[in-house]
């Protein structure tokens, strides 16, 4: 056996001691990265009662609250969704959802979840994932809105009994107004042995392709400020059916820069403003432009060759003669009843772009 010499013994000890030094560097990086990393997601702080929880791996387990509702909290569904837009487009980090405490999402909640994730997916290669929710009513929900699917888990639930109470029907998304969408919605959610009345139907096909024609239009024109990277023109719908309630819901998202950023671009402000005066409303916050885009409408009905703009939304529900209009837009909120009372207000936080919901009593709207 050949005897290593004495410097050759002196350089494998030194290569020895360089290779431990770099791994101790190496593993104070890591910690240190991974120090920063904590503090970077403290700002995160807590949505409801849940941490958010950094793995070694990288991956952020995101936990989803045990209700996500727009209408009835608020504040906490858009946290939700808001961390999960820092995480997955603006720091580009994999995120798994965690559903384990999840009992709840609200049908407008669930919508604007899954168009949340359908934009990382899409932007942030496909780097979210999620769990299953111990609630089989809740796993339901995500099965039947088209979620799973989404993110590519296996559906586990067998299909539902069409005797059952309740039923959502899987989202459908485009980037042009195309107004047999509408049709195709409703074929879907109430079949061929009870379709809508003529005359409902034609006032929904009116709503949906008003509010597809302003996403198309306006909704994304506007690119300035903190917005996230967006999906250009494109829109989210969806539909609920309470057989037991007997209440029918259709739900429209996008993730535009809102109806009163996009106003001053379709209305000059001298008719803005005249609105607001015919209204008796000092101030500009989101929830009275709301109001001011539907006072226009209503004084451009008599116009030849034009639409009412926001106005056809509430066709479909003054046709039925029940239920509401709502609508959910940067940071305002507005609703609109059957009996024509209307009212705005105005939130802390953003939605990030707008939500239509039309609520209507079934029998009402159906022949």
């Amino acid at each position: 056996m050949k005897q290593v010499s004495q410097e050759r013994k002196l350089w494998l000890l030194r290569v020895a001691e360089n290779r431990a030094l770099r791994a101790q560097i190496t593993k104070a990086k890591r910690k240190s990265r991974l120090r920063e990393q904590s503090q970077n997601y403290s700002h995160l702080g807590k949505v409801g009662r849940l941490a958010y929880r950094t793995k070694v791996s990288g991956r952020v387990v995101l936990v989803v609250p045990e209700c996500l509702d727009l209408f009835e909290r608020y504040d906490e569904t858009i946290q939700f969704v808001q961390e999960l837009r820092i995480l997955a487009l603006r720091e580009r980090r994999p995120i798994k959802l965690d559903f384990e405490v999840a009992k709840c999402i609200a049908p407008a909640a669930s919508l604007m979840l899954v168009a949340e994730v359908y934009r990382c997916m899409n932007i942030n290669r496909g780097r979210v994932t999620g769990t299953y929710p111990k609630d089989v009513q809740l796993e339901r929900i995500l099965q039947d809105t088209g979620f799973f699917e989404l993110l590519g888990v296996a559906n586990r639930l067998p299909k539902e009994d069409a005797n059952s109470a309740l039923e959502y029907i899987k989202f459908q998304t485009g980037t042009r107004a195309v107004g047999t969408e509408a049709y195709n919605l409703e074929k879907a959610l109430l079949g061929d042995t009870s379709p809508l009345d003529r005359r409902a139907s034609e006032k929904l096909y009116r709503g949906i392709t008003e509010a597809m024609t302003n996403v198309v239009q306006h909704a994304y024109v506007l690119t300035g400020g903190n917005h996230y990277p967006r999906l250009k023109e494109r829109w989210w719908m969806a539909g609920y059916l309470d057989k037991e309630k007997k209440e029918l819901m259709i739900h429209f998202y996008d993730q535009g820069v809102g109806i009163p950023a996009t106003l001053p671009l379709k209305y000059p402000k001298e008719m803005i403003h005249s609105a607001l005066r015919n209204l008796g409303i000092i101030g500009s916050r989101d929830g009275e432009h709301i109001l001011a885009a539907m006072e226009i409408g209503r004084t451009r009905t008599d116009l030849p060759n034009r639409g009412r703009g926001l106005n056809d939304l509430r066709a479909f529900v003054d046709q039925s003669g029940t239920g509401n209009l709502r609508i959910l837009s940067r940071k305002c909120e507005y609703e609109y009843s059957a009996d024509k009372s209307e009212v705005a207000r105005n939130h802390k936080h953003s939605l990030g772009g707008t939500l239509i919901q039309w609520s209507v009593s079934l029998p009402s709207v159906t022949a």
